[in-house]
């Protein structure tokens, strides 16, 4: 049987300016990377960060967990990941 892997819900609406925004989930240091995506509209004031999710060699990759499904990122965003993740706060 196939796993199952994270698959976006659905298209972004530009005409409402909606991007993906995503969060990282607290953990230690040595842990598995978990983080949910959400779809926002920039027409309202939110806080966040830009990191690109294409760094690195396309066929170095790693999988993160994404909203509870396996998802591949490259290791260098993996990387970046970890050194923006808190140990007790959502990022």
């Amino acid at each position: 049987m196939a796993q199952l892997r994270y698959c976006y819900e659905r298209a972004l609406n530009p005409t409402k300016s909606e991007i993906r925004l995503l969060s990282i989930l607290p953990g230690p240091p040595s842990s598995d990377i978990e983080c949910t995506i959400e779809i926002a509209s920039l027409c309202h004031s939110l806080p966040y960060a830009c990191l690109s999710y294409t760094w690195g060699e396309p066929g170095d990759v790693a999988v993160i967990t994404l909203n509870s499904l396996p998802f591949t990122v490259t290791k260098s965003l993996l990387t970046a990941l970890h050194h923006l993740r808190n140990d007790q706060d959502v990022v």
